[in-house]
């Protein structure tokens, strides 16, 4: 009985042999293609790039935490920030990396993919460069189409990044990843070096002035682009204006602009059609010598300039359409419009409070911030700070002022300089110095929405992990408002990002 049964066993297994091996072969399945990137580029990304030891899941950490094995995580960035920006090849890093021609651009070392021994085919070849360039310049899209940050245009919170150099680019950074997002092609070869960036109340608009040319631009937040342009210069003494800072009336309707001069000028626009408006402008007067800040009353009728040579805030109003002056010694010593280092304030930017009932000065020569009653133009405080402090922006919740001091050399740590001073707005104590990672940090954004500090670094004649077609990169550091907490990336941005402002 157990020989018989053994001989059936012996059967059955030699014919289920027989029907696996010949007649119904094993069948690998691939695993579905995940990515979303559109196929000609995902075909590159997934054979060079999405590999072992690389972009992958499980190696993306020590590859500069880049991953590409899919078009969500390729927008997720990299420690330097945003690795491709739709519709800007020639601004995305990735591209700098991969390409292996001098004839194509940038080039980057090391260039990846890398080629070794094994594989010496890693490398690109011209055409699947020519495939990614292409597909980002067209907005790099998804696999359906989609752009990336291109839903939500009228509520998603933009912080907006301008640069004073001539690559005449604003950066537009995504609120809720903390990358670039865009970058917005402004003014033209006359026109450039953008000083300043100041958003309306309402967040629908910003305005850039340009410090080489006659420009003061209008964006749409909604749409990112250029909607109107006043020709600021054409009323002043030459087309090279030196546009340095604009504000933006409480109504949205009109700003003001300082046109920085021996013999300085203030200009008023209509932001409706970006005309301008006489009877609000002072046209090159001798007694606003080298205005570069400016502030104004709730009604945008009463305004205050700063002369950046000596110790004077000049205080103008009109009345019947005649222009009425006050001259105003922030350091209670005889005016002055010479600046004698060390002892002059030197009044770089003026700044009002929440409730108009006091204004802020920064002083870059004596390295203070002056606190000025707006009723009385009387000095309430003088606060120390650090070394050359430069722009200011108030967190109205916290009710603090942020102050960038520029040049701050207590920053220990490697390779930086620069501090923002945290100061309370009703005591007028120092809350807290931030010593981050900056260098030469110019301006920052208070996003209350999100809860974040955005301080940008000009980084003028320092080093950065790369360089760029628009040189020597500069960058933003991200701070938690609740704690200071920095987010551990370093966000590179173009050439001398020097000033910066959050939509809503």
């Amino acid at each position: 009985m157990n020989r018989y049964v053994s001989i059936i066993i012996t059967v059955f297994i030699i014919a289920l042999m027989w029907n696996t091996s010949c007649t119904h072969k094993v069948q690998i399945i691939p695993e579905p293609d995940t990515s979303n990137f559109p196929a000609a580029v995902g075909k590159i990304f997934t054979a060079k790039c999405a590999i072992t030891g690389c972009h992958n899941a499980a190696s993306y950490m020590n590859a500069a935490q880049l991953r590409l094995d899919s078009w969500d995580h390729l927008f997720n960035g990299y420690i330097y920030g945003s690795a491709v920006i739709p519709y800007a090849s020639q601004y995305s890093p990735l591209m700098y990396y991969i390409n292996t021609l001098e004839s194509n651009g940038l080039v980057s070392v090391p260039r990846m993919p890398l080629s070794t021994t094994s594989n010496p085919m890693a490398a690109l070849t011209q055409a699947e460069y020519l495939t990614i360039k292409n597909w980002i310049d067209a907005g790099a899209p998804d696999a359906n189409g989609r752009i990336a940050f291109s839903d939500n245009p009228t509520t998603r919170q933009k912080i907006y990044i301008a640069h004073s150099s001539a690559c005449n680019q604003v950066a537009v950074v995504d609120a809720k990843t903390k990358l670039i997002m865009r970058y917005i092609p402004v003014g033209d070869a006359k026109n450039y070096a953008a000083h300043d960036i100041e958003a309306s109340d309402d967040g629908r608009n910003v305005y850039v002035p340009f410090y080489q040319g006659s420009w003061v631009q209008k964006i749409n937040t909604d749409s990112d682009k250029v909607v109107g342009t006043a020709n600021v210069g054409s009323v002043t003494s030459g087309s090279n204006g030196q546009w340095s800072i604009v504000i933006v009336s409480p109504d949205n309707s009109q700003i003001l602009a300082t046109g920085f001069q021996a013999n300085g000028y203030l200009e008023a626009v209509n932001t409706n059609d970006m005309s301008l408006i006489p009877s609000k402008s002072v046209t090159s007067s001798s007694i606003f010598a080298y205005p570069h800040g400016v502030a104004a009353n709730a009604t945008f009728d009463t305004f205050f300039a700063s002369l950046q040579n000596g110790n004077i805030i000049n205080k103008y109003w009109f009345t019947s359409g005649r222009p009425h002056f006050k001259q105003i010694s922030i350091d209670n010593k005889p005016i002055t419009y010479s600046s004698i280092p060390g002892s002059t304030p030197d009044p770089h930017q003026i700044e009002m409070s929440p409730d108009y009932t006091r204004y802020f000065v920064s002083c870059q020569n004596t390295n203070e911030i002056r606190v000025m009653d707006a009723k009385t133009d009387t000095l309430i405080a003088a606060i120390p700070v650090g070394k050359f402090p430069q722009e200011m922006t108030i967190c109205e919740s916290k009710n603090l002022l942020y102050v960038a001091c520029m040049q701050d050399n207590n920053n220990t740590n490697p390779g930086c300089i620069g501090s923002i001073y945290i100061i309370n707005i009703n005591t007028l104590h120092i809350d807290k110095i931030l010593y981050g990672d900056f260098n030469q940090p110019h301006d920052m954004a208070v996003d209350e929405q999100d809860g974040l500090l955005y301080v940008v670094s000009s980084n003028k004649g320092g080093t950065a992990h790369h360089t760029s077609t628009c040189g020597t990169p500069g960058w933003y550091s991200v701070f938690d408002l609740n704690t200071y907490v920095p987010d551990p990336r370093r966000f590179e941005v173009l050439e001398n990002s020097y000033t910066i402002n959050a939509r809503f």
